[in-house]
């Protein structure tokens, strides 16, 4: 079978630790890999290094992602940032300790995996859990937009933004306009994300785009926000 030219082969890596550990450690389970991998390798914690640059943070889409994965902290790596994870395995120990109770989380299981990123012929189906689609004043036009299908064409918009941004960290470039339109909307509840009380979603969506799945989309997608599954 011939690949179709409009889709990009994308190399996955999804690295699990145990033990379990609570949602508000996984902060400090990011930190402490950082620190092991060493805070000159931008990519595990996004953070721009030069001393006399004019931003704290790297305003890019995170190739090195954090999350919980079954209770347990774990590291999802796409594209080029699959290459980083090399990082960490050319330690010599692969176990790291964090949080003042000083934890220690194991390597526990590595899984590889070719995805894809792209346009189709045919109609995607995907959902996304703990979304945080807006910025702080983004949100507030949210909140000041009346009705639900004004919200609806808010998200959407937003979202069709945030899997462009997606593409660009992999280096894909659509070829053509692509279509994005939410089909459920499931709720949404507050979480804290940078000391900040944000608004997070759970929606299905609609689109002609291929997407890796369980990259992460919108605010936080590096820590476990917005990951992408199957809808």
């Amino acid at each position: 079978m011939t690949k179709s030219p409009n889709l990009l082969d994308i190399p996955t890596l999804k690295v699990r630790f145990e033990p379990r550990i609570q949602p508000r450690e996984l902060n400090a389970f990011r930190g402490a890999m950082a620190a092991k991998v060493g805070l000159e390798h931008e990519w595990f914690h996004n953070h721009d290094n030069d001393e006399k640059g004019n931003r704290r943070y790297h305003y890019r889409y995170p190739l090195v992602q954090y999350r919980l994965m079954e209770g347990c902290p774990g590291l999802f790596f796409l594209g080029k940032g699959a290459d980083e994870a090399m990082r960490l395995f050319a330690q010599p120990d692969w176990s790291v300790t964090f949080t003042r109770q000083k934890r220690e989380a194991h390597l526990y299981e590595m899984k590889r995996a070719i995805q894809q990123i792209g346009l189709s012929q045919k109609m995607q189906q995907y959902r996304l859990r703990s979304w945080i689609a807006f910025n702080q004043d983004n949100y507030k036009r949210y909140q000041q937009t009346p009705g639900l299908i004004g919200r609806l064409e808010l998200m959407e918009r937003a979202l069709a933004g945030q899997i462009l941004g997606l593409a660009t960290g992999l280096g894909y470039q659509f070829p053509e306009r692509f279509s994005v339109a939410i089909t459920e909307w499931e709720g949404a509840s507050t979480v804290t994300f940078s000391k900040n009380k944000m608004l997070a979603f759970n929606v299905s969506f609609q689109t002609d785009a291929v997407l890796p799945l369980q990259a992460g989309l919108g605010r936080g997608a590096g820590r476990g926000f917005g990951e992408i599954e199957i809808g």
